[in-house]
């Protein structure tokens, strides 16, 4: 099964979903008004690249949220500026497995459970933004 076709799936998946929480309930849980920044953990074309830009689509689409994708080549340095992003809920990341291996390793600063808050999880993909200091001390 190609890349796309399987971000297509999983993005409809999640499409789904976000339309039963909306059904639910009427706060979305995103920041409105502003523009949502998607950041992808690495290069354009790869799955992580897809699965952001549906996701942006579907934000679009079934909320009206205006959204920006942002790649960076490298998964450092993308998971580093949502972490270092202002904790306001308007810039959000794909959690690639790098983020884990970096933190272990050493090879980076970022720390998964401290950094970062889960926003979506679907299908084994993770959301994250950054946490807010408040958030960090708890």
């Amino acid at each position: 099964m190609s890349k796309k076709l399987i971000a297509l799936f999983l993005s409809l998946a999640m499409i789904l979903s976000l339309a039963v929480i909306a059904s639910a309930e009427d706060d979305i849980g995103f920041v409105t008004g502003k523009t949502l920044n998607l950041i992808v953990p690495g290069k354009p074309g790869g799955g992580s690249d897809l699965a952001i830009r549906y996701y942006a689509q579907a934000l679009t689409e079934v909320y009206g949220l205006k959204t920006t994708v942002t790649n960076y080549d490298s998964n450092t340095i993308g998971h580093q500026m949502t972490a270092n992003a202002k904790p306001d809920g308007t810039t959000l990341t794909l959690a690639t497995g790098a983020l884990n291996i970096q933190y272990i390793t050493g090879n980076a600063d970022i720390d998964p459970m401290n950094d970062f808050t889960l926003v979506v999880l679907h299908a084994g993909q993770r959301l994250l933004r950054s946490r807010s200091s408040c958030e960090r001390s708890l």
